[in-house]
């Protein structure tokens, strides 16, 4: 298959999925991942994504890590946790539902990671790049680079002021269109996540304060520049209400299903967008 659209799916653990369980593994038609630990593009399905260590070297299998946090410490780019349901293969339906046209997907996303985590030249930049570069040169022709961001949950954490936010998606964004012709940057508007977290020890209001600032500066970016595009503000909903949506065993992180609606409206909006161009 010759692909049209590469997306990378940038961000925290949200993107990375992880979820409580692997909902189906269904591969999608039409899509293809790409795999740079050894160089190939296999049929997308979840369990999405792969274990990258430092190095860009393979690490051990997930199921034989000594601890999560060293797991997250030996990673540099991540798969779906556990093996469970990420959104990318929602999203990846909605977007070929909309548009009739074939992608390859590149996960490029790592748990606990910060905005600052991801700016040029960083080791998390340098990763994304070097993987994306090696999916382009594997599909043969890609008429459009698009990146899709969920991100912003440890920022909420941080306490990061919107401005410095702000800033630093711009310059990922800006590092990407230059590094690899990127067309477009869709952003999954986050959801609450410091004011859920039962080990955040700061003034109720004060987490509410930290999240609410990464969701409006999320929403500024979107109405400021023209390269942004807005895909969903489902999430903070989804996070807030039906239990369903979430992931019983991580707070903040959202259940299989709750991953599937996320991407596939996302995916929908992001076809839907690049129809009308």
């Amino acid at each position: 298959m010759m692909s049209e659209d590469l997306f990378l799916f940038l961000g925290q653990s949200n993107m990375v999925g992880q979820s409580e369980r692997l909902a189906e593994n269904e591969p999608v038609p039409g899509a293809l991942e790409y795999r740079f630990l050894t160089d190939e593009l296999i049929p997308l399905r979840d369990p999405a994504g792969e274990d990258v260590g430092h190095g860009m070297r393979a690490i051990y299998p997930f199921a034989e890590k000594p601890s999560f946090r060293q797991w997250v410490e030996d990673t540099v780019l991540q798969g779906a946790v556990e093996g469970h349901t990420s959104l990318i293969p929602s999203f990846a339906r909605g977007y070929i539902e909309a548009t009739g046209r074939e992608i390859v997907a590149v996960p490029a996303a790592k748990g606990s990671t910060t905005a600052a985590d991801w700016q040029p030249g960083t080791e998390g930049f340098a990763a994304v790049i070097k993987k994306a570069s090696a999916a382009k040169k594997k599909a043969g022709r890609v008429d459009h680079v698009y990146a899709v961001w969920l991100q912003g949950e440890s920022d909420m954490l941080n306490r990061t002021e919107p401005e410095v936010y702000t800033g630093q998606v711009i310059r990922v964004k800006n590092a990407l269109k230059a590094e690899l012709g990127l067309s477009r940057f869709g952003v999954i508007r986050v959801g609450r996540f410091s004011s859920l977290a039962p080990w955040n020890d700061m003034p109720t209001e004060e987490r509410l304060r930290a999240d609410l600032a990464i969701i409006t500066a999320q929403d500024a970016l979107c109405e400021r520049d023209e390269d942004f595009l807005m895909l969903t503000r489902a999430a903070d909903a989804l996070a807030v209400g039906d239990p369903r949506y979430v992931n019983p065993n991580a707070t903040g992180h959202f259940s299989a299903l709750g991953l599937q609606v996320l991407g596939m409206e996302a995916g929908l909006r992001f076809g839907a967008a690049v129809r009308r161009h």
